[in-house]
């Protein structure tokens, strides 16, 4: 609950009390918070180093908002092995990187297409999670004008890209986000021996 979420909910609580507010806003604020929850709760639950599954509960949460957005979501999840020495903290940090990267989509990216791809490369013995889209791409910590191409939209409260790589430190990961005005993609690279 801490993981966020208060932000979310006193923000939505703001803009609820503003009668200029436009409700769309204030229902935008209100599901991201819903499902910042309901990830919350499903963090809960003890996947074992189970990868498919807790990608696949995500795409359960998110699907529909995706859907809802216009978003076309293709989905390319090869068959993972378990990561080994896996605890709650450890999925629940992998579940906000991910929920971060969609959520972002979501919030800015204007896109039309996102994938998640995941596969495991044996030669590292590791786990590549893949987020992509083809919105308009971003620069962190440049705001974006209406209308802008090539929109630079900065991470939410500007801590984003702060806690991607706290939490990537955190799970002994990697990660690359590539960005430009044709989409961007967020790669994540998990040992599969947790250390």
């Amino acid at each position: 609950m801490h993981d966020g979420l208060d932000a979310q909910l006193i923000g939505a609580l703001h803009l609820a009390r503003n009668p200029a507010t436009p409700r769309a806003a204030v229902t935008a604020q209100l599901e991201e918070a819903l499902d910042h929850l309901k990830l919350t709760v499903d963090a809960m639950h003890d996947t074992e180093g189970d990868l498919s599954s807790l990608l696949g509960a995500l795409r359960y949460r998110l699907g529909p908002r995706l859907e809802a957005a216009g978003i076309q979501l293709a989905w390319n999840v090869e068959e993972l092995p378990d990561i080994e020495g896996w605890t709650l903290d450890r999925a629940r940090d992998l579940q906000m990187i991910l929920y971060e990267g969609i959520s972002n989509i979501l919030t800015h990216a204007r896109a039309r297409h996102f994938t998640i791809a995941a596969h495991h490369e044996a030669a590292g013995d590791r786990v590549l999670v893949v987020l992509g889209d083809d919105g308009c791409g971003f620069v962190p910590g440049v705001e974006a004008t209406a209308g802008d191409a090539a929109a630079a939209i900065p991470p939410r409260r500007g801590r984003g890209l702060a806690n991607l790589q706290l939490r990537t430190r955190r799970l002994g990961a990697r990660l690359d986000i590539r960005s430009s005005a044709l989409g961007t993609t967020l790669a994540l690279s998990l040992p599969r021996r947790a250390g």
